[in-house]
């Protein structure tokens, strides 16, 4: 296997990149492209991967990605991304709606997936860290960098908390 050196900023990942032999930028930037062009924007849905589970994909190149989760109002999903058909890059989660805020959902999702339209490739893993629209805000917080990484996002709603969502991921070695 053929060891390749990247010049990139993030901290800690250069020996990862060398055992890997992937461009973390392309990745990341992939990543990003591919969240923005399912879920979010209710495109690239295809059929269930697994009983009763809910899934999109998106192909550019040699990558290919895919998120598959269970539930509605509260889930938990998967998203994993294959380089040639070799698994590289994964992230789980789970969340969603506070029981007793569940009427709000619908309008909930709506502003949840105008903040992961905004994803970034410097943080490929939800939305910003911050976004407030209206009575709605959307506050994300994550430890680590793409090979290895933890955090949550939460929405309020008039300042109550609504909606909160855990996840984590990092490289597939």
């Amino acid at each position: 296997m053929e060891k390749k050196q990247e010049s990139i900023s993030i901290t800690g990942v250069s020996k990862v990149v060398e055992m890997t032999n992937i461009d973390i930028n392309l990745l990341s930037e992939f990543i990003a492209k591919a969240k923005r062009s399912t879920f979010a924007e209710g495109s690239n849905k295809v059929e269930s991967s697994r009983n009763n589970s809910i899934d999109f994909l998106f192909q550019e190149g040699d990558l290919t990605y895919r998120d598959s989760y269970f539930g509605s109002i509260y889930d938990i999903g998967q998203e994993i991304v294959w380089k040639k058909n070799t698994p590289v890059w994964g992230m789980n989660y789970m969340g969603g709606m506070n029981k007793d805020y569940k009427y709000l959902t619908s309008e909930t999702f709506e502003f949840l997936k105008k903040c992961l339209k905004m994803v970034k490739p410097s943080l490929p893993f939800r939305g910003p860290e911050y976004f407030k629209e209206k009575n709605f805000e959307y506050v994300n917080k994550v430890d680590g960098d793409i090979t290895r990484f933890s955090g949550y996002e939460k929405i309020f709603y008039n300042g109550i908390e609504i909606y909160q969502r855990v996840y984590h991921g990092g490289l597939i070695l």
